[in-house]
């Protein structure tokens, strides 16, 4: 994309269904058709590139989301992205939509982990729940949003 940033701020309290809905509304057909097509002007990696076709894909079952999502803090996460992404990717400013729009996804409505496991190195336990080597709970971290707790 070319730089454009998520517009969540009509976004108020929201189930899950209403997020994703949003969340998928930024991507229009054609960017839909150049992730599918595997389209490499796109300035996305592979796991974000699996996680948006995984979160259209979830949109046309979007009925069967249950629970609800604090709007204040998904627009709070895309928030702090933007921030750290201006500061440490300012060279790929097309990039950053791909990333705030996985991380939103990842963390309120697949609740899963915001990096591929590998970087990290977070484990999923056989409880289901996530734990990750790198969690940092300091202020300013965007780790508070990840499902991963602290490896104890």
């Amino acid at each position: 994309m070319d730089g454009r940033k998520p517009q969540l701020s009509n976004l108020t309290a929201a189930t899950r269904k209403e997020l994703l809905s949003a969340l998928c509304s930024q991507i229009d057909e054609a960017y839909r058709e150049a992730l599918r097509d595997g389209d490499a002007s796109l300035d996305i990696n592979e796991s974000n590139r699996a996680t948006m076709l995984r979160m259209l894909q979830m949109e046309d079952e979007a009925q069967r989301l249950e629970g609800s999502v604090d709007a204040s803090s998904a627009r709070e996460l895309a928030s702090s992205l933007e921030a750290y992404l201006d500061k440490y990717m300012v060279d790929r400013p097309q990039a950053h939509i791909w990333i705030i729009l996985a991380c939103l996804f990842s963390s309120f409505i697949a609740e899963e982990p915001m990096h591929p496991q590998g970087p990290a190195g977070w484990e999923r336990l056989a409880s289901g729940s996530y734990v990750c080597p790198a969690r940092e709970d300091v202020p300013g971290s965007l780790c508070r949003w990840c499902v991963c707790e602290p490896v104890s």
